[in-house]
């Protein structure tokens, strides 16, 4: 089984005004492959595609033509993605607080950990672990997410996907609303995940933050990629 994401001539098109597809090419056969255990940024300019990809690399949309694999299993079955891809992965969006729903914090760091089966003592250690690595004080797990600042919701963000322990990372501008004390945590947190074995997909205009970790780049331009190159 070959380890990693490889997308593959992967073509995403526009709904159109009644739900269909068919309004124009959002993504154009767009080829890369990422290895486990390396940071591959995405980047371009406003509306190059950078959240479109990392939306069809999460499952959120449909293809058009093309091929999307994680560790060597096909994203998508038929008609929908196959759940034991999905589960190879986790992903937070440029909205973090869009994806609330829970009435607490604990309960959005159990039901991120819901489809791996952990009993309730190891939820309860993995939630206080990934609270602490996203530098949020325990006296939060019974606030509501949304009565949190920008950016700690953004770090609730990252928590989520720590506390379910994801063999691979999917992020969109994970440093918008982040000072720098988010920032370095940030660092951390992916210097942690690479370290083991673990790999990560970031779209994100802040090079600076991010390219010491970074292994290879994508650049999207129109849709397309541009070039796809190792960081060296």
């Amino acid at each position: 089984m070959t380890a990693g994401w490889r997308l593959e001539h992967v073509t995403v098109l526009a709904e159109d005004r009644i739900g269909g597809v068919g309004g124009g090419e959002l993504l154009r056969d767009v080829t890369f492959a990422s290895a486990p255990g390396t940071l591959t940024l995405i980047v371009g300019r406003n509306g190059a595609g950078k959240t479109t990809l990392l939306e069809t690399m999460a499952g959120l949309r449909t293809l058009a033509a093309g091929r999307i694999e994680v560790d060597g299993l096909p994203l998508w079955r038929g008609a929908k993605p196959r759940r034991e891809a999905l589960l190879r992965y986790g992903a937070a969006l440029q909205r973090s607080e869009s994806q609330w729903f829970a009435r607490s914090i604990r309960e959005e760091l159990h039901y991120s950990m819901k489809p791996y089966g952990f009993d309730g003592d190891e939820r309860e250690r993995r939630a206080a672990a990934a609270l602490e690595q996203a530098g949020l004080p325990a006296e939060l797990l019974a606030r509501e997410p949304w009565t949190l600042s920008g950016g700690q919701q953004r770090r609730l963000a990252w928590a989520c996907l720590a506390a379910a322990g994801h063999g691979w990372l999917l992020l969109d501008e994970p440093t918008s609303g982040l000072d720098d004390g988010g920032i370095r945590l940030l660092r951390a947190f992916l210097g942690a995940h690479k370290a083991q074995g673990r790999g990560a997909v970031v779209a994100t205009h802040d090079l600076d933050a991010l390219w010491p970790l970074a292994d290879a780049v994508v650049e999207l331009d129109d849709g397309a990629v541009r070039e796809a190159a190792s960081v060296a």
